[in-house]
């Protein structure tokens, strides 16, 4: 399997879970609140991978940059000024609500997504592909 086939499948699988937690698993806030935070950062990461090459570390500063970014308009209420419905597809991928922990995910995710894609591409398994 080609890298960027391998990205596509570890995007799909993580979006894929990232449904679930937003449309089955929402009543469990840390599931919901933090893993759903750590994984998004993650999931961003691969999908780039799948478009192509890029350098490891930037791309892990870019995908964290990105979502603090984010989170940062949503203190800034920017889904309010912006006149978005409440539960419209923009309004919850954009966000309601800024807080520290949120960043805290986003970097851990981050630097999970790095670390593991690091990992995987020193084992054999994954060589040649």
């Amino acid at each position: 399997m080609s890298r960027k086939n391998w990205y596509r499948v570890l995007a799909g699988a993580l979006f894929a879970v990232e449904v679930l937690i937003a449309t089955k698993l929402a009543h469990w806030t840390f599931v919901r609140w933090s893993l759903g935070d750590v994984l998004a950062t993650a999931w961003l990461y691969c999908a780039v991978l799948a478009l192509g090459d890029v350098p490891r570390r930037a791309l892990a500063l870019g995908v964290f940059v990105f979502a603090c970014l984010l989170e940062f308009a949503q203190g800034l209420q920017l889904a309010q000024a912006l006149g978005l419905d409440r539960g419209s597809v923009l309004r919850i991928l954009l966000g309601d609500s800024f807080s520290w922990s949120d960043i805290a995910c986003y970097l851990v995710g981050t630097l999970v997504a790095l670390s593991l894609d690091r990992l995987s591409i020193s084992h054999s398994w994954h060589r040649g592909a």
